[in-house]
């Protein structure tokens, strides 16, 4: 009985998991107008009222935000420095000589689009998130991730 009750609490412990990160039905038809013909996602609740897409396209990662009514709320997805704009590049030197570009990922939001950029220099690392026209929007330092 009690080895049971074990495995039965297992059971639906795992089923509460698993039924937790399916996304609702309204977020899926939001996700399928944006990004018609992905497959593959990974939908995973980042917050109480937010879920994340993770997926790929045209052989890029993606991570999208979805409010759980089916707003659209952001996508990020990786880019090399040749696609970062001129005038986000002058800034980032000027502002932080010395520091080496080690990540950049293109963030759009409705009301935004830009750059979240990692740079580092010897032990210190920062992360910059600047608009299409070379404005620092945000920056703050963070750890360096210790292989």
């Amino acid at each position: 009985m009690k080895k049971s009750l074990v495995t039965l609490s297992i059971i639906l412990g795992f089923t509460f998991v698993t039924s937790a990160q399916k996304a609702p039905s309204v977020v899926k038809e939001a996700f399928n107008l944006k990004f018609p013909g992905v497959s593959s996602i990974k939908w995973e609740m980042e917050e109480d009222s937010a879920w994340e897409a993770e997926f790929k396209k045209d052989g890029i990662e993606y991570s999208a935000n979805f409010s759980s009514s089916g707003d659209w709320l952001e996508t990020e997805y990786e880019i090399k420095k040749e696609e970062v704009s001129a005038a986000a590049l002058k800034t980032i030197s000027s502002e932080f000589g010395g520091y080496l570009i080690t990540e950049i990922e293109m963030v759009e939001k409705p009301d935004f689009k830009g750059y979240e950029v990692l740079i580092v220099k010897g032990k210190q690392a920062k992360e910059l998130v600047l608009d299409v026209n070379g404005q620092i929007m945000a920056h703050k330092s963070v750890e360096i991730e210790k292989d």
